[in-house]
């Protein structure tokens, strides 16, 4: 069944209440013993919302790289027109190393948001053994 695993305005663990800042990105913990497979080669799927815009904006939702290894992608995972919007949209997005997604608030507000996790895809990989 689908799973609140994160909410900006502080109902959900370990949400502070503060809205997304333009620029801003964010580690969310979507698998792992807490919430999901353990298994590497995870692909999740999402319903991300975003709720009490302030300006215009868009997120992107990838696999956690809070590093900063690779550049930002090109497109977004949900786009919004003006202040005080809720809007929810589907998100299929590929799990960091550390079982979390990057969600990055390219816009030019901030933004409250919400993660539901709707489902997994595990990567299994069958390996043959000789004779």
């Amino acid at each position: 069944p689908p799973v609140r695993v994160f909410d900006s305005r502080g109902t959900v663990f370990p949400a502070t209440g503060a809205k997304l800042q333009p620029g801003e990105s964010v580690a969310v913990t979507v698998g792992g013993s807490q919430f999901g497979p353990t298994e590497f080669g995870v692909a999740v799927i999402l319903n991300c919302t975003v709720t009490q815009t302030e300006k215009s904006g868009y997120l992107i939702i990838r696999g956690s790289d809070l590093t900063g290894e690779r550049p930002l992608p090109d497109t977004s995972s949900i786009n919004w027109w003006g202040p005080g919007q809720t809007m929810g949209n589907l998100v299929f997005c590929d799990v960091g190393g550390e079982f979390a997604v990057e969600v990055h608030n390219g816009g030019a507000g901030a933004t409250h948001f919400i993660i539901d996790v709707q489902g997994f895809v595990v990567l299994s990989f069958a390996t043959t053994q000789p004779g």
